[in-house]
């Protein structure tokens, strides 16, 4: 965002913003700490994978726990790394207006996607998924294949940490929305920058 279209400063905000805005920055640094661990999960993937196939047809060996890993790490992989996209701006935007709006009403279209669909949609996941999982501890649930991994109960978890994540960015984007709105820079306030402020 330029100059121009933040001119009020941080100052003029109300006394209780700056302990909100730490607390996000807090959140914010969980997710981008768990992009850079779940990252690590693709080379992981990658060759476990090749060793299945090798043992499968080069010496007629396979497990089945094994394969259940590849899936778990899969799993892992792209429920966790959903907030860190999103803070990332790597989801596919579909809005044919969006980038053609100045940095105000970009803010607005934001704060209102974010407030109507985003949090609605997380907390219904949540509403659903925790006593879904709750479930799956309290049974341990293991896998129903001989052989296979005994935590599936670990892997139901990935439903309520994925929307966790979403929230904490979306609560973000939602604080910086609003700072734009107000005429506020965000990155002047203290919250991280997004693709918008490095354009």
């Amino acid at each position: 965002m330029s100059s121009t279209e933040s001119n009020r400063p941080v100052s003029e905000l109300p006394g209780w913003v700056a302990p909100v805005l730490r607390v996000l920055r807090v959140l914010d640094g969980v997710n981008a700490r768990l992009a850079g661990g779940v990252a690590w999960l693709v080379p992981t993937m990658a060759v476990l994978t090749f060793a299945i196939v090798v043992l499968r047809y080069a010496v007629n060996l396979g497990w089945i726990w094994l394969q259940e890993l590849v899936i778990y790490l899969h799993a892992a992989f792209l429920m966790l790394a959903m907030g860190a996209a999103y803070r990332a701006d790597a989801h596919v935007r579909v809005d044919i207006w969006f980038e053609q709006f100045d940095a105000r009403r970009r803010a607005q279209v934001e704060f209102w996607g974010v407030l109507v669909l985003l949090f609605p949609l997380c907390l219904l996941m949540l509403w659903y998924g925790v006593p879904y999982v709750m479930n799956a501890w309290l049974q341990l649930e293991g896998s129903a294949a001989a052989g296979g991994l005994p935590l599936v109960f670990v892997l139901k978890t990935l439903i309520v940490l994925m929307p966790m994540g979403l929230l904490i960015e979306g609560a973000v984007r939602l604080a910086r929305a609003r700072l734009r709105m107000l005429g506020v820079d965000p990155v002047a306030a203290g919250l991280p920058d997004s693709a918008e402020d490095r354009a």
